[in-house]
C-alpha cells in the first residue's frame, strides 16, 4: 500500500507542479457540513437550505461532507439507498448548483454502478449542474481489531476506483478531488 500511495502523490504532485494558477482570482466557498441520515429527502433539504445560505454569502463553490447523500444503518439498506450518477438524486444535486449558480464538491456519493458495484464516488459539478470531475475514492476504510469486537469494513460494500485524476478548473483555483480515509497506526494497549 505505500508503494501504490507514493506513486499517487507522484503522479498528483505532477498535475500540481505543471498547473498554472496565474488567472485566479479571489472568492468566498462554503464548507458545508452536517450530519446525514438513511432519510436522504431530508439530507437533500439540509444540502438545499446550506446552499442557499451559501448564496447568501456570494459563495462561488460550496463543499459538501463525505456520504452527504445518506449515511444507511446497515450495508442491506445502503445498497437499497445508492443510485446511479444519473438518478434522481444526483439529477436534484444538478438543479440546486445550476439554481444556484455554484458549484458544488459532493464529497462523498454511494454511486451504484450496478447490483454488485457501488463507489464512494466524490463528483464536481459546475454552476450550470455539469459533472466536471469524479473521483471513486481508491484506498477504502478497512480496520479490524478483534479483540475489541471492532470490525469496520468500507470494503464490504463499496468497490475501490482506479484512477486520480488532474485538478479540474474552478472559481477557487484548481481543484483535485479525493476522499479521505485516516491512515494511522491503531493501538490496542489502550
Amino acid at each position: 500500500m505505500q508503494i501504490i500511495c507514493r506513486l499517487s502523490r507522484k503522479i498528483f504532485s505532477k498535475y500540481l507542479i505543471a498547473a498554472s494558477v496565474r488567472n485566479m482570482s479571489k472568492c468566498t466557498v462554503a464548507v458545508c457540513q452536517f450530519t446525514a441520515t438513511n432519510n436522504k429527502a431530508a439530507n437533500l433539504k439540509t444540502v438545499k437550505t446550506l446552499v442557499g445560505q451559501a448564496k447568501e454569502k456570494h459563495a462561488k463553490i460550496a463543499f459538501l461532507p463525505e456520504a452527504s447523500d445518506f449515511i444507511a444503518s446497515n450495508k442491506k439498506e445502503a445498497r437499497e439507498l445508492a443510485e446511479s450518477i444519473n438518478g434522481d438524486l444526483m439529477n436534484d444535486y444538478k438543479l440546486i448548483a445550476k439554481n444556484n449558480s455554484m458549484w458544488l464538491s459532493i464529497g462523498g456519493f454511494h454511486e451504484k454502478v450496478d447490483e454488485d458495484t457501488i463507489y464512494n464516488s466524490h463528483i464536481l459539478l459546475d454552476s450550470s449542474g455539469e459533472i466536471k470531475s469524479i473521483y471513486r475514492k481508491i484506498h477504502l476504510f478497512d480496520v479490524a481489531i478483534p479483540e475489541k469486537n471492532i470490525y469496520l469494513r468500507e470494503s464490504d460494500l463499496n468497490v475501490g476506483g482506479s484512477q486520480i485524476f488532474p485538478p479540474s478548473g474552478t472559481p477557487a483555483g484548481l481543484m483535485g478531488l479525493a476522499i479521505v480515509s485516516f491512515c494511522t497506526k491503531v493501538s490496542t494497549k489502550y
